[in-house]
């Protein structure tokens, strides 16, 4: 009995410092939050080596961490007007319609429906015909009508291209979301910027539907073979009418309107993309009035993304629109396909669309990559094939390879990596704060220099 004082002090003092222990480990967490809600890149960079000196702060401590994140306020119910930031400049904001399902809880995360509007239409007008066009879904997804997105085009300025991936991370800011299940449609005009935002961003959707009008590039079709392939990743409902035939004067176009031109991207499409894609003609529609078939747009919503694919082939202009997800380009060889009309000499006896897609293929960036067997082989390969990129950039994670046995990496079919793979804390945090995605967490950051230059990893000194 007369040691039981000592013995209760000691008690109390090993339950204080495993109180405080607790209370340290979690601290990192806190700052965690902090991290991602700071504009200041000094205050992160203070944080990030905070969260990072922790010895609780493991690779699947802080990738379980981050997956777990609540950085989301409440949000009223029902549709209304906001602001949301589509890029870096002050300036750069787009007024939304935003509906907001009446059950949504920012502990959970929400599939999303970006709709695009027609020319002359309005976010609002748009928004009534995507809750309609979705039935009851349309209850069940945060649903998001940005006014006057675009018009894109393939040669467009980088800011223009830019703006479905920025309104997307603007969006991850502002809701919970699921990155795994976000959906962009489109009516019209539209339904073209649809189709160029699928094929520039496609790392970002699970799900594309353009309506009532196909893809419209330089020379019509000339580049449908060149750029679907962006696609193949991509679940695409497009469906369109049978009598959009007319031109711009309001008679029977000569060549087939909008409904030819559809039937050859359809096409392609099928070509390229096989069971992913499912193009509908409606036989008795004109351009007005296409309605997407209720149990197609239900079996379009079910779907996720691929966030981590196998097999990737993506063709871009610019290095701004070189992200596939898991590889990009930084920078160019030579200048990139000039902006607006291109038009280009024509020799005598030449097809001047064969001329001008030769020509154009030719200043078009291609990467290639291909992971064969990652789960699989002791040493899966991954294969890296480029064209016109100077560096590029390669993101890893345990769902895409297995990151304990390492991999062999060939550049244009040379050798260029052979070693073990280390997993890097600071990777997984910058890269998810650039597009708050923590569907897809990278893990390592590998970059692939020009020829005869050292594989490096993770980050330069000056880093983003």
């Amino acid at each position: 009995m007369s040691n039981l004082p000592s013995v209760l002090n000691m008690t109390i003092t090993s339950l204080c410092i495993s109180m405080l222990w607790i209370s340290a480990t979690g601290d990192w967490r806190e700052s965690l939050k902090t991290y991602y809600r700071t504009d200041s890149e000094a205050a992160r960079r203070k944080l990030e080596s905070e969260i990072l000196a922790d010895s609780d702060c493991t690779e699947e401590t802080l990738l379980n961490a981050i997956r777990k994140l609540q950085l989301w306020d409440a949000e009223a119910s029902g549709i209304r007007e906001m602001e949301l930031r589509v890029g870096r400049r002050v300036d750069a904001v787009k007024n939304v319609t935003v509906s907001v399902p009446d059950q949504y809880d920012p502990a959970k995360s929400w599939p999303v429906v970006i709709t695009l509007h027609g020319q002359g239409q309005s976010a609002g007008s748009m928004m009534q015909m995507t809750r309609a066009m979705l039935g009851s879904a349309a209850d069940e997804h945060i649903i998001v009508a940005p006014q006057d997105l675009g018009p894109l085009g393939f040669t467009e300025p980088s800011e223009v291209v830019d703006q479905p991936r920025q309104l997307l991370i603007s969006v991850r800011k502002k809701f919970h979301i699921d990155s795994d299940r976000v959906f962009l449609m489109g009516y019209s005009i539209g339904g073209h910027n649809t189709w160029m935002a699928g094929i520039m961003h496609a790392d970002c959707f699970a799900g594309i539907m353009p309506l009532a009008t196909p893809l419209q590039v330089i020379g019509n079709d000339m580049l449908y073979d060149v750029l679907t392939p962006n696609l193949r990743n991509l679940h695409t409902l497009f469906v369109w009418g049978a009598k959009d035939n007319l031109g711009q004067d309001g008679k029977p176009h000569p060549k087939g309107g909008n409904a030819a031109m559809a039937r050859k991207l359809a096409s392609a499409m099928r070509e390229t993309c096989g069971d992913q894609f499912i193009g509908i003609e409606l036989p008795d529609a004109h351009h007005g009035n296409v309605r997407p078939p209720p149990d197609e747009v239900k079996r379009w919503l079910s779907h996720k993304r691929v966030a981590w694919p196998l097999k990737i082939l993506h063709r871009f202009r610019l290095p701004e629109q070189s992200d596939a997800g898991w590889v990009q380009a930084e920078g160019l060889k030579g200048k990139p396909l000039t902006d607006g009309i291109h038009t280009v000499k024509v020799k005598p006896g030449d097809d001047p669309q064969e001329a001008q897609k030769r020509r154009m293929s030719q200043e078009i960036g291609e990467i290639l990559a291909i992971v064969d067997a990652p789960l699989k082989r002791n040493h899966p390969t991954v294969k890296i094939r480029t064209r016109r990129g100077k560096v590029h950039v390669l993101l890893f994670s345990d769902s895409l390879l297995n990151l304990d046995r390492g991999a062999v990496f060939f550049r244009n079919n040379t050798p260029v990596w052979n070693k073990k793979l280390t997993r890097d804390r600071t990777v997984m945090l910058r890269e998810t704060f650039e597009t708050w995605d923590f569907s897809r967490i990278p893990q390592i950051r590998m970059v692939l220099p020009p020829s005869g230059k050292k594989v490096t990893f993770g980050y330069p000194s000056k880093s983003k």
